[in-house]
């Protein structure tokens, strides 16, 4: 149905108000007439407000619409999780306790891993070993700042768990480098996640492991970070 503006109305109703008073110019007549006159009025305001109405409504949508827009733009530079993680349902992380290492040259002392997650939502294990070239790479070095950052801002902890020999681990040229606080158990993946979760996975490294704060593992990714991988492991535990 058409709409009629309400300019147009009120016109309607000065030209209908015109009309019906050459129609009966008696005392019944002049009452009915302003009584029709006042129901007249009374639509035209109502329909002035429904078209107020729209109008705020379509300004309301076409501002959506724009933060929307620049949320897909924003987002389309980002992959999809599907394709940088492995969602994981029905299995539990095991939070062994760990040697923290605070940093380089600090002494070692024994702490539940839950005490990384006091206070958070959840947190990222990142398994890693020294003679896995990718893991203890100069730029992965760089990626993992860059993930805690962008973790950090979710409440979210990021822990790096070295698994093989300490001495090694301390020993090696890079040592100064390391993400710290470090965190050490030898073999520590196989200690800590589900068998079931390891034949599924294997052993390569590095392994990155997305746990919510009931110990429940939520994602993981098994190849190094890059750019689009940190994105969707911010996305997974933003979302914890």
């Amino acid at each position: 149905m058409a709409r009629l503006g309400s300019v147009a109305a009120l016109a309607m109703v000065t030209a209908l108000a015109g009309c019906a008073s050459g129609l009966d110019t008696g005392p019944d007549g002049v009452i009915v007439q302003r009584q029709e006159l006042l129901r007249l009025r009374a639509s035209v305001d109502k329909l002035a407000r429904l078209e107020r109405e729209i109008v705020d409504l379509r300004l309301a949508h076409h501002g959506l619409d724009n933060r929307l827009k620049r949320v897909e733009s924003k987002g389309s530079s980002r992959a999809p999780v599907r394709k940088e993680l492995h969602r994981v349902s029905g299995q539990s992380a095991r939070f062994t306790d760990a040697t923290l290492i605070a940093g380089a040259g600090a002494g070692s002392q024994r702490k539940s891993l839950r005490q990384a997650m006091a206070g958070k939502r959840g947190m990222v294990v990142s398994y890693w070993a020294t003679w896995c070239v990718p893991c203890i790479s100069d730029e992965e070095l760089a990626s993992l700042r860059t993930l805690e950052r962008e973790l950090g801002a979710h409440r979210v902890s990021l822990v790096s768990m070295a698994i093989d020999d300490l001495g090694k681990v301390r020993a090696h040229p890079k040592a100064p480098r390391w993400f710290y606080p470090l965190w050490h158990q030898t073999d520590g993946h196989i200690e800590m996640l589900p068998k079931s979760f390891i034949s599924r996975v294997g052993l390569n490294l590095p392994l990155f492991v997305v746990v919510d704060s009931d110990g429940s593992i939520v994602a993981y990714r098994d190849r190094k970070l890059s750019p689009a991988g940190i994105a969707a492991l911010v996305d997974v535990a933003a979302a914890l």
